[in-house]
Parts: C-alpha cells; sequence; structure tokens
C-alpha cells in the first residue's frame, strides 16, 4: 500500500489543504520535503483503504510542513510547547497535560506540537493503541 503514498504529489497537498496554507510563500519544495519526512514516519499497514492513506498522510504531512516553517522561520530559537490545560495570570501560572498514552511514547508525543499532528493522532489512535486485528486461520495437532 506504499505506493499510495508515492503516487501524491504536491498538487494533490494543495487542494486537500486549499485554505490552510499561503501557497505563495510555500514552495512546492517544501510540500515535497514534508513528504520525505513523512514517508521515514508513516506506516501504511495501519490503514486498509487508499482514501485512508492518503488522508492521514496528507495530516502527517502537513505536521511536518509546519515544524519545517516554524523552525526555518525561528532557526536555532525554535521551540516547542506542550497543550495547556490552565492558565493563571495572577502570579503568572500554567499547567501543562500530556495524555498517558503519549507521555510514554516519545514518538506519539511530537505530534503534539501541530494541529495537523493532533489530528494525525486522531486518526492513527484506534489504529494502534488496544489494536485488535482477527486472522482466519485454523489450529493443527500433531
Amino acid at each position: 500500500m506504499f505506493y499510495v503514498v508515492n503516487c501524491i504529489t504536491p498538487s494533490d497537498f494543495k487542494e486537500f489543504f486549499i485554505d490552510d496554507f499561503d501557497y505563495l510563500l510555500v514552495s512546492d519544495c517544501h510540500i515535497k520535503r514534508a513528504f520525505m519526512e513523512s514517508k521515514m514516519q508513516f506506516n501504511p499497514s495501519l490503514f486498509e483503504w487508499p482514501e485512508e492513506i492518503r488522508v492521514a498522510f496528507f495530516y502527517l504531512s502537513a505536521h511536518n510542513l509546519v515544524l519545517s516553517l516554524r523552525n526555518s522561520d525561528t532557526g536555532v530559537r525554535s521551540t516547542s510547547q506542550l497543550p495547556v490545560t490552565r492558565r493563571t495570570v495572577g502570579s503568572i501560572n500554567e499547567e501543562y497535560s500530556v495524555p498517558t498514552y503519549l507521555l510514554n511514547n516519545p514518538i506519539l508525543n511530537g505530534y503534539q506540537r501541530t494541529e495537523y499532528g493532533m489530528q494525525y493522532l486522531a486518526i492513527i489512535a484506534p489504529r494502534i493503541i488496544g489494536n485488535v486485528r482477527h486472522t482466519q486461520g485454523t489450529t493443527r495437532i500433531d
């Protein structure tokens, strides 16, 4: 099913995220770089249908594109932030919360850095957490 990912073009990406990015500033080279990074992280065997693969790959690629653009904008000053659960103005306090399944998995934890990564997590979470698949077969007693 990886051939589905290899057939996706920057034009497909732009059509899917028609209003999300300023394509005068984001070039096909930026999108192709995000595709290359996403291919290293993506597992198409989690999905059954080509449409599911495309949508998940688009969100993962958008996540990587945003990270790349942020890093290029801030360079070595680039930072990330965990989700804020509570803010206090008087004496300035903030509380952060990370779900346990993300806290215990540094790879999944990184997807929280963008809204596209969070959408990608929402797509793959049911497929990787408590995942059970049935296989047809028999046992053989010798």
